[in-house]
């Protein structure tokens, strides 16, 4: 359930960071690295674990432009 929770969040805060240098970078390397695992006959979940960074940067844009707007 969280991880679907850092995937919306992280969907919607790719859609808030035109100001940030280097997000294509994220956003290449996600679909880059699931179409590697999806080749691999058995991948391991630690190998899925390395995309969590980048998921959780493109959701704590979302929550800084939250906390900014509110303040």
């Amino acid at each position: 359930m969280i991880n679907l929770l850092y995937v919306v969040l992280s969907a919607a805060g790719l859609m808030r960071s035109h100001a940030i240098f280097g997000i294509g970078l994220f956003v290449l390397f996600l679909p880059l690295r699931s179409a590697f695992l999806g080749t691999l006959e058995n991948p391991e979940p630690r190998y899925t674990l390395e995309c969590y960074p980048a998921v959780i940067v493109l959701a704590s844009v979302f929550a800084s432009a939250l906390l900014h707007r509110r303040a």
